[in-house]
């Protein structure tokens, strides 16, 4: 279910084939690597991928990837509105799993594979690709701290009970140091208002108290936090709300605004219920992103 988080591989000519027959000739190490995040994450920018663009169009035309129909331009505009640092350097095309990418991710990966974004407007694109940015800057500043990341998108963190869905966090990343284990929930709200932020904190809690849920399907034996980002101070104001109406509060839940996420602040979080800034990757083992059992 998780991806291990990696830099981009180096090009190679070696190639291999998923369980051994998904293609007749196999794919690249780099291949794999697009195929497995965007599976995950949906869609990314040609930035955010790390490719040049002569290479995406190569795999455009086998199939893997498909580029989204916005303007570089307009992205960057809708980029940089929200606090992303300007780059003139950079590719802005959007770019998402094509057929033969989605073919191959189904038989790869236990989960449907994100998808859809060809009809769904630019707003609801550059959702999923901050989430992306989110977990890019996290596992960045945790990699360097030496810990292990791993990975799981939206569909591959959902948890259902048959058919009703009990949750589903835009993504899950899990660390590793040692024997030290951490996790948390990634919710990004590109909406204003503190409807959503309530119903988030309604949701987490009656996951928590499907603990045989999420313990066999994430592999975890302790809840993970919840990182909520966004622009609009009212999302914070809904969690908080939420969380002063309860006595007991299972789940534990941080905030961070987006433009401060994009400019580098990655280290410190406020803990929304108590209002005090945290670092949630101290240099020294203290365990304090494990969450409640």
């Amino acid at each position: 279910m998780f991806l291990q988080w990696m830099s981009v591989p180096a090009r190679s000519r070696r190639r291999f084939r998923a369980n051994g027959n998904l293609a007749e000739r196999g794919l690249t190490p780099r291949q794999w690597y697009v195929v497995d995040m965007l599976a995950h994450g949906g869609v990314m920018t040609a930035g955010q991928l790390g490719l040049p663009p002569r290479t995406l169009r190569h795999y455009a035309r086998l199939g893997l990837v498909r580029r989204l129909d916005f303007p570089g331009d307009e992205v960057r505009a809708a980029l940089e509105a929200l606090g992303w640092p300007a780059d003139q350097r950079q590719d802005w095309s959007l770019w998402a799993l094509g057929p033969t990418g989605q073919a191959l991710a189904k038989r790869r990966w236990p989960f449907a594979p994100m998808s859809g974004y060809e009809v769904w407007p630019l707003q609801r694109v550059l959702h999923d690709a901050i989430v992306v940015e989110i977990v890019r800057l996290l596992a960045g500043y945790a990699w360097e701290q030496g810990w292990e990341v791993f990975w799981a998108g939206t569909n591959a963190a959902e948890l259902r009970r048959g058919q009703e869905e009990v949750l589903e966090p835009d993504s899950l990343m899990v660390f590793r140091r040692g024997v030290e284990v951490r996790a948390v929930c990634i919710e990004y709200h590109n909406e204003r208002g503190t409807a959503r932020a309530r119903e988030k904190v309604r949701r987490y809690e009656r996951a928590f108290r499907e603990g045989d849920l999420w313990q066999a399907h994430w592999d975890l034996e302790a809840f993970p936090l919840v990182l909520a980002v966004a622009h609009d101070p009212a999302v914070f104001r809904g969690y908080l709300e939420a969380l002063r109406e309860r006595r007991d509060r299972p789940v534990t839940f941080y905030g961070k605004a987006l433009s401060s996420l994009l400019q580098g602040n990655v280290a410190t979080w406020k803990r929304i219920d108590t209002r005090q800034e945290e670092n949630l990757f101290p240099n020294t083992e203290s365990g304090v992103l494990v969450g409640p059992h």
